[in-house]
């Protein structure tokens, strides 16, 4: 079995896209660092359902991602999603970890979190890996 936190973490961190341009290597799982301050973009994701075909090493797996902008902007937080979207949804591709077969957006939606007041955009995707 492998692991699909790893695998989407490196994807996602991988150079070269407009994702990495926003955010870098600010990708955190389960959740951010406690000494977070919106002061940077950054995503925090985590899984939520996992399931595995029985004969084979492919997994699909229920993600939850979480966008911060690094300000106080929605617009911020919203520009992170777009890149995560444009980064993920209806993509593959091969990383060290494994591969990621086929990636589908489920549900997002944009809010201001009442905890800390930062803007956020989540996103929900079903990834299918291997």
């Amino acid at each position: 079995m492998i692991d699909t936190t790893k695998l989407i973490k490196e994807y996602l961190t991988a150079s070269g896209s407009g994702l990495f341009t926003l955010v870098g290597t600010q990708v955190w799982c389960p959740m951010l660092p406690k000494d977070f301050k919106n002061t940077v973009a950054a995503i925090a994701f985590h899984p939520e359902h996992e399931e595995m075909h029985a004969k084979s090493a492919v997994q699909r797996t229920s993600f939850v991602f979480m966008c911060y902008g690094g300000s106080s902007n929605p617009a911020n937080a919203r520009a992170v999603y777009r890149a995560l979207n444009d980064r993920l949804d209806l993509q593959h591709g091969t990383v060290t970890e494994g591969a990621i077969i086929l990636a589908t957006q489920t549900a997002m939606s944009h809010f201001i979190e009442p905890e800390t007041e930062y803007p956020v955009s989540t996103a929900t995707y079903d990834i299918t890996t291997q």
